[in-house]
């Protein structure tokens, strides 16, 4: 998936009921991915009807003060992003630390550092 991801041109479910947001700039939560559960879709937004917009699937537990949680939750995000989380996973880096940086659709951006 990593290789098919990089060859893709940077693009302007199923689950369990339980989504990933960040909603604020500077926000930062170190998550562990379930890196057997990540898919990829072409899915269609509200404000933009008619458009499919490519996102990866990722499926991680939230951990605070060294415990994880007890809920598996999805995060949907940019091939962008899936890239470099991907490339943390593919090294055996499970557990990552993320912080979002903007606010807007077009503007967003996130660091993806693993935890050593």
């Amino acid at each position: 998936m990593y290789e098919r991801l990089n060859q893709r041109a940077t693009p302007t479910t199923t689950g369990n009921g339980h989504y990933l947001k960040f909603t604020k700039d500077g926000e930062h939560k170190r998550l562990r991915f379930d890196h057997t559960k990540t898919t990829e879709s072409d899915v269609e937004y509200p404000s933009y009807p008619g458009k499919k917009i490519h996102r990866v699937m990722f499926y991680c537990y939230q951990v605070e003060n060294g415990r994880r949680s007890d809920v598996l939750e999805e995060w949907t995000t940019s091939v962008r992003t899936s890239k470099d989380i991907l490339k943390w996973l593919l090294k055996g880096y499970f557990e990552i630390d993320i912080t979002r940086h903007g606010m807007s659709k077009n503007d967003t951006r996130y660091d993806v550092d693993p935890v050593l």
